[in-house]
């Protein structure tokens, strides 16, 4: 009787198990600790009632081992789930570290989820930001970082903001050969290239970063509009490149985190602030 009923517990785990797996993978695995304690806790509970009501005994150890071997083939099997990475060799996601993965993930998800409802208050309040009367009394770089600081100094981040000085390119002897792209190339994007790469020299000065031999490659990214990473340092260029003023942005983590969203919205109220100004 007893074993029909740990027979019975074990396919209602089972199912259970993948039912919950099922609804919510992110709550699983956050429970997968819990749910491998409830099944040993019902093999020994099982076992423990079979022996005092006499179902089964200590002396038949064959069944009792094949019982065990079942529990830890369910806990392989169906829990931990093995990933073979190696020819012979089975490796084990290690729980402890999917479970910092997990909340690593969900406290990214919920800081993204703020700095959304931020960058909507600050969209919709922009005309408290810029009255109609307002005269900066900064340098133009130095107000839009003023204005960046409502956003960065919420989540622990400092910001800079380098305008880039583009200077105009040099007489070539050989303009009249060239095509229209070329002619575009050498007057419209070689300038700002050449004052990104200057630029870029002065934030590794200023923030003592190692760019190495990546700042040609970076310098690329940049004029592409791309965003770089700085993952030893910690921080972010951000590029905002436009028909009228061109500059470089620099976030770094103070208090705070960096995060990509970060970069996205920087460059959108930067760009909100050229709508007012």
């Amino acid at each position: 009787m007893a074993f029909n009923f740990f027979v019975g517990a074990l396919l209602v785990f089972t199912i259970g198990n993948y039912l919950f797996f099922l609804w919510d993978q992110q709550k699983y695995w956050l429970s997968l600790t819990k749910i491998r304690k409830t099944l040993y806790t019902l093999f020994v509970s099982a076992l423990a009632v079979g022996l005092l009501v006499r179902e089964t005994h200590l002396s038949n150890w064959p069944f009792i081992l094949t019982l065990t071997t079942i529990i830890i083939f369910m806990d392989l099997a169906l829990l931990l789930t093995p990933s073979i990475m190696k020819l012979w060799k089975a490796e084990f996601e290690h729980n402890n570290d999917l479970q910092n993965i997990i909340l690593t993930y969900e406290k990214v998800r919920k800081a993204n989820y703020r700095r959304v409802e931020t960058m909507s208050a600050m969209i919709q309040n922009a005309h408290n930001y810029f009255p109609e009367d307002y005269f900066p009394m900064l340098s133009r770089a130095r107000d839009i970082e003023r204005y960046l600081k409502e956003y960065t100094d919420l989540y622990g981040i400092s910001v800079q903001v380098s305008p880039l000085e583009v200077s105009p390119p040099e007489y070539n002897p050989g303009w009249e050969t060239m095509s229209e792209e070329e002619k575009y190339e050498y007057e419209e994007v070689q300038p700002v290239y050449e004052a990104i790469l200057r630029q870029l020299d002065t934030i590794e000065a200023t923030h003592n970063f190692e760019m190495g031999n990546h700042k040609e490659e970076y310098a690329d990214y940049l004029l592409q509009y791309e965003v770089v990473s700085l993952i030893e340092e910690e921080s972010m260029i951000v590029p905002v490149i436009n028909q009228k003023e061109h500059y470089l942005i620099v976030l770094k983590s103070e208090r705070g985190e960096v995060l990509e969203i970060d970069a996205l919205h920087i460059v959108n109220l930067t760009n909100l602030y050229h709508l007012y100004r």
